[in-house]
């Protein structure tokens, strides 16, 4: 047998809590940390993609209304939103 189990079977119990306790311990706190940056990925995503649509739906309502009046007329609302929603009248 091992020379710590012969001398006393605490250092074995002992040895086996603390293990199974840094074990549980370090993947707690690994998983924490690949978590908290997976939340901010999506967040930064997510803010970016919102950035990017808007930005593309007042490009399009400039090219859609015309006489730049600032609203659309039913049509152009019509045409407008059939192609950012993607809609085949």
């Amino acid at each position: 047998m091992l020379m710590a189990y012969n001398t006393s079977t605490w250092y074995t119990l002992f040895f086996v809590f603390f293990i199974m306790f840094g074990v549980f311990f370090l993947m707690n706190v690994l998983l924490a940390v690949i978590f908290d940056n997976y939340k901010r990925r999506v967040q930064w995503t997510s803010q970016n993609r919102g950035k990017e649509r808007l930005k593309h739906i007042e490009k399009f309502f400039d090219k859609y209304d015309e006489g730049a009046k600032g609203y659309l007329s039913v049509y152009e609302a019509k045409v407008f939103f059939g192609y950012v929603l993607d809609l085949h009248y």
